[in-house]
């Protein structure tokens, strides 16, 4: 399964807008934890809780074409565990954290998660594009999957799988939504030429645009190989377009940005937050005008629960967050988030410290989640046993001259509109 697969399973409507700009240009990067021998496996750190253990499986690409783009969300995974361990558990119960790396293969991702069945663990928390290869598996044995990694049509279909943000569903909807708030009235794509999937995203924008009022005006395939894209910037400029999006890369997304502001054109860019990192903040022309619908809060967003993570990722991985733009980004809090839906969900459950927290004990506090918006990290959830789980809000920051905000005072934007 390619990238672009994952990002679109199940209905071509995530397309490139999610989270190609962070997996595809630099799926070469380098980092500490990039390759599989360097993943820490069983997790536990430092344990002060007197409890019975939660198995937490975490099924990871973390390493092979995808790993530099995922392996920072493993560490996050680590040191979410760590930090539990280390200040008491969750109500007295330490997490026995297993992480494996699926190598970004899908027969090896089954493999483990067959392997994790067999043992009992009591939630998989996901950090593959491969989920759909074992949903059916986990689903049988019963066992819940919490995103992580849950921007496919897998979490808004199989109600053994939990979201802590934004479901696929509505995440065309939610671009158009921002256009129009950035001010724009028309919107133009350009798409990446190297794939069929790309293109798609043309048609459900253009739906989407037209009912919130902001028709698709220009549309053009972009190589990633063309010298320059001065041809296409003059096309938009002349089509009078007033905000594109890009569904491509990070690096043919700076050099769009730079060959537009040298026609002296300054359109506002519109992607999808899970691909955004701080070199588009830096790129000329995207960085003067980018607007954004998060999952969740943005992982720059200076709330208390974001300053929770970012205490504990610099105490277990102090390199983490300086580092590589790619491996630190909006990916990692989503896996903090799903760190946290498991705490809320065994204190939901009512497991005291001598019970024993097995999947069953984990399905009753999942769909015992009513409104909770996991400390201010999203938009309030609500599970309901034996029904997929949508979650159609978003959060919107945008970027203006290289200055990062959060928008709407921090709330949330909902639609049933997909």
């Amino acid at each position: 399964m390619t990238m672009r697969k994952w990002l679109l399973r199940g209905a071509p409507v995530v397309a490139l807008l999610a989270a190609l700009s962070a997996c595809s240009s630099n799926g070469g990067g380098s980092h500490a934890g990039s390759d599989s021998s360097a993943l820490d496996g069983g997790v536990s750190g430092t344990v002060n809780a007197p409890g019975t253990p939660i198995k937490v499986g975490v099924i990871c690409m973390c390493s092979g074409v995808f790993g530099a783009s995922v392996v920072g969300a493993s560490e996050v995974a680590q040191a979410w565990a760590k930090n539990v361990n280390a200040t008491g558990g969750i109500d007295g119960h330490p997490v026995d954290l297993d992480l494996q790396d699926d190598q970004g293969n899908p027969g090896t991702s089954t493999t483990i998660a067959q392997k994790m069945i067999s043992e009992g663990v009591a939630v998989i928390l996901n950090l593959t594009g491969f989920d759909a290869a074992w949903a059916t598996n986990v689903a049988a044995a019963k066992i819940p999957v919490v995103g992580g990694i849950y921007q496919d049509s897998i979490f808004g279909t199989n109600p053994y799988f939990y979201p802590t943000g934004q479901s696929q569903a509505s995440a065309i909807a939610s671009v158009a939504s921002v256009a129009k708030q950035a001010g724009a009235r028309n919107l133009g794509v350009l798409y990446c030429a190297e794939s069929t999937d790309c293109q798609q995203i043309v048609g459900h924008l253009k739906t989407a645009g037209q009912r919130v009022g902001v028709p698709e005006v220009y549309s053009a395939a972009v190589a990633a190989t063309a010298p320059n894209y001065t041809a296409q910037c003059l096309a938009a400029q002349q089509a009078k377009v007033e905000a594109i999006v890009f569904a491509g890369d990070a690096k043919t997304a700076a050099r769009i940005g730079s060959d537009c502001d040298r026609q002296g054109y300054a359109p506002t860019f519109l992607m999808q937050g899970l691909g955004y990192s701080k070199e588009f903040r830096e790129a000329t022309g995207f960085g003067k005008s980018l607007w954004m619908p998060f999952p969740m809060l943005p992982y720059f967003a200076d709330v208390p629960a974001m300053q929770k993570m970012n205490a504990a990722v610099d105490k277990y991985y102090p390199d983490l967050r300086a580092g590589d733009d790619v491996i630190w980004a909006q990916l990692g809090a989503q896996t903090w988030a799903a760190g946290i839906l498991i705490e809320h969900a065994v204190k939901a459950s009512g497991a005291d410290t001598s019970a024993t927290v097995d999947a069953a004990t984990m399905l009753k506090g999942l769909n015992s989640i009513k409104g909770d918006d996991l400390d201010g990290l999203t938009s309030p959830l609500t599970f309901t046993a034996g029904q997929p789980h949508t979650v159609n809000c978003w959060f919107t920051a945008n970027v203006r001259n290289g200055k990062e905000s959060l928008l709407n005072n921090g709330k949330s934007t909902c639609s049933s509109a997909s």
